[in-house]
């Protein structure tokens, strides 16, 4: 079903503006579906399936790094990336949690970083030597000895996530925080834009989920260069039409029609002059006649058009 609104919802919505109730009535639902005006997409769909590549690139650098710490078998993969407002990220995040807030030294803005305590134990657990299959999963905050283990962690995803971004930007980002309560993050107003990505990572034969919170502001720079990288290799690929003219002359039309095979058409133009090449129809080059590889060819001498 396509969702738009019906008469109803636009008649609400006018209302609304009508009243002067803009700010209460930002949202409007429609086919069962919350309308949130103040929330406008950042990103487009295509721009955010662009960052799949790289953030699968971190997910393989970074399962690797931590199946040789663990000395066990870690995957790590993208679910999925979505893009909703900081309060959508914050509210449904588990309380205690664990949150890291990371820092980029270059837009001054920081990152969320949350591991889910499903997964957080069984690293924790892991670390100090343990091989259980099965991990009790406490309900209770990390304490200082176990935040001081999971930081570790946190510092190596700063680490691969830097340099996953940096193949487009130059970034470096650093844990600054850690943080138990979500509720206690205040990064930014709750109905700011942010792109999630969010990570399964499997331990053995435990499962967790890891979220990446990024302002877009921050993101933006990014997406806008593999938008500029993707647009260069397609129009890298378009075949264009490349002319060079030898020599142009007059002539009339009894001349042409009583042209034959092997028939002469002299022209001014001396064997030593310019060249002028064209793309697509306009004059870009000016070139030189050569032999090259027992071929006639044209040497590129400079850009312009011939005097």
């Amino acid at each position: 079903m396509i969702d738009v609104l019906d008469q109803s919802d636009i008649n609400a919505l006018l209302a609304a503006v009508d009243n002067g109730l803009v700010d209460q009535a930002v949202t409007v639902r429609g086919n069962g579906r919350a309308y949130d005006f103040n929330c406008l997409e950042h990103f487009s769909k295509a721009q955010l399936l662009a960052l799949q590549t790289p953030h699968e690139n971190f997910a393989q650098d970074f399962s690797t790094d931590i199946s040789g710490q663990l000395h066990i078998n870690v995957q790590v993969s993208v679910t999925r990336i979505e893009q909703i407002t900081y309060g959508e990220f914050i509210q449904p995040l588990p309380n205690p949690s664990c949150c890291h807030l990371l820092k980029s030294d270059e837009s001054n803005s920081s990152l969320c970083l949350q591991i889910n305590p499903t997964i957080v134990f069984p690293i924790i657990d892991r670390l100090l030597g343990g091989n259980q299959a099965e991990t009790l999963i406490p309900q209770r905050a990390l304490t200082q000895i176990e935040q001081r283990m999971v930081r570790q962690w946190a510092e190596r995803v700063a680490h691969h996530l830097s340099h996953a971004w940096s193949s487009l930007i130059p970034v470096t980002l650093r844990v600054d925080q850690f943080v138990s309560d979500p509720q206690l993050l205040r990064m930014m107003p709750l109905q700011s834009p942010v792109v999630v990505v969010v990570f399964t990572l499997k331990v053995g034969n435990h499962a967790g989920i890891m979220s990446i919170c990024i302002p877009c502001h921050v993101i933006e720079p990014f997406v806008k260069r593999i938008a500029h990288d993707d647009l260069e290799v397609k129009v890298s690929a378009i075949p264009m039409e490349m002319r060079a003219l030898l020599a142009q002359t007059a002539i009339k039309r009894a001349d042409l029609l009583s042209l034959s095979v092997g028939d002469i058409i002299t022209t001014d133009q001396s064997v030593e002059k310019d060249v002028l090449i064209q793309i697509e129809g306009k004059d870009k080059f000016i070139g030189r006649l050569v032999q090259f590889r027992g071929k006639r060819a044209v040497c590129i001498t400079k850009s312009g058009s011939v005097p």
